[in-house]
């Protein structure tokens, strides 16, 4: 544990810069309004660990909350994963084509796009691959005529689209800029609190410190006292 003091009224130990010091000055005039003590010397604690309070009633209805969510398990807690297999026991083999993909890059053999289905190739001299050809010139005739009517959508409506979609998204960052503005004013009230609270802390640690040095002032000036009679009895 670390104590920043910042004594302002002898001048020899101002050592603050001017930026500093007022940032201090206005921290401790914040903490002396919010305690009620404006004539209190303040110490800044700027090494504690933030230990936030927790009513007892909250711990116990998060125990109850996880109680409750166990009890509802099949199974125990301890054995819920037993029947799943683990990451290691992974065995490419028994999936096909997993098999077959391992299989390809052990032979290291590149996976590339295939295009047969964009062709439109001829068909030969039986009747089936006319057949095969005609019907494949069909499916990519329909594919362009959709193509053409999604554009000709596209050009009609899709500047009116595209302005209520960023209405939208204009409404969807207004929401959550305020949802942001909002947990950022509940962390700069938390981290308030957590400051006074640490200053205070501070006053109270050098406080019980300058008593534990009088009583240790006090039962040294006793002993010497005790040390002078015992000599003047001697």
């Amino acid at each position: 544990m670390s104590l920043v003091t910042t004594s302002f009224g002898d001048r020899g130990s101002q050592t603050t810069p001017s930026a500093s010091r007022s940032i201090v000055e206005a921290q401790r005039a914040e903490a002396a309004e919010a305690l009620g003590k404006p004539g209190d010397s303040y110490k800044l604690i700027d090494s504690l660990a933030y230990a936030d309070h927790i009513p007892p009633a909250c711990t116990q209805e998060a125990q109850r909350l996880i109680l409750e969510e166990a009890r509802r398990m099949p199974k125990g807690r301890e054995d819920y994963l037993k029947e799943l297999p683990s990451a290691s026991d992974f065995n490419g083999a028994r999936c096909p084509l997993a098999a077959r993909e391992l299989e390809r890059l052990e032979r290291g053999e590149q996976a590339g796009i295939d295009l047969s289905r964009y062709d439109l190739p001829s068909g030969g001299k039986d009747a089936k691959s006319w057949v095969r050809a005609v019907q494949n010139a069909e499916s990519q005739l329909e594919h362009q005529s959709n193509r053409v009517e999604n554009l000709e959508l596209m050009l009609k409506s899709g500047a009116s689209v595209w302005r209520e979609a960023n209405k939208q998204l204009e409404g969807l960052c207004a929401s959550v800029a305020r949802e942001t503005e909002a947990a950022e004013g509940e962390i700069e009230a938390m981290n308030r609190e957590r400051k006074l609270h640490q200053m205070t802390t501070g006053n109270q640690i050098a406080h019980m410190e300058r008593e534990w040095f009088d009583q240790v002032h006090k039962n040294r000036q006793i002993e010497f006292a005790c040390s002078q009679l015992e000599r003047k009895k001697n």
